[in-house]
């Protein structure tokens, strides 16, 4: 039983160490970008082969909404950040991955220049705004260019 216990105890420990990397290799969002809505432009940086997330590296802040909350929007220049796509709610209530956001970043070319419309709700990663993810999209209304 004691070689049991130091087993488990051995597999938690190690399974908290992965956790813990893993933690730590997110990217931060500077404080300045916090609340951040609107729109980016910048370069592929890495991508999930599920399609569920990507990072861009951020080479320019290109409009603003008004409801946006960032405190330094051009802190944001320069950095690496985290991109998950949209969730949508199915009839039965379930929120699931966009199919089209992950088509969108299943085909993304290593190093490819992106346009993107994003909002950071105060954490780690951005979400692809509505209609965010497509080269040709227009801002809406509510963002005004920098």
């Amino acid at each position: 039983m004691n070689m049991r216990n130091n087993i488990i105890t051995t597999t938690a420990a190690a399974l908290l160490l992965t956790l813990g990397t893993a933690f730590a290799a997110e990217l931060p969002v500077p404080e300045g970008g916090i609340g951040f809505l609107g729109g980016m432009e910048g370069k592929l940086g890495t991508k999930d082969i599920n399609g569920l997330s990507f990072t861009i590296k951020v080479e320019k802040v290109t409009a603003e909404a008004p409801r946006s909350k960032a405190a330094n929007p051009e802190s944001l220049i320069g950095k690496e950040v985290k991109v998950l796509i949209r969730l949508v709610k199915t009839e039965a209530g379930a929120n699931v991955p966009a199919v089209e956001d992950q088509d969108f970043v299943k085909a993304l070319q290593p190093d490819q220049a992106l346009k993107l419309r994003v909002v950071n709700y105060k954490g780690n990663d951005f979400n692809l705004a509505w209609n965010g993810c497509y080269p040709d999209a227009k801002p809406g209304n509510d963002l005004k260019p920098k």
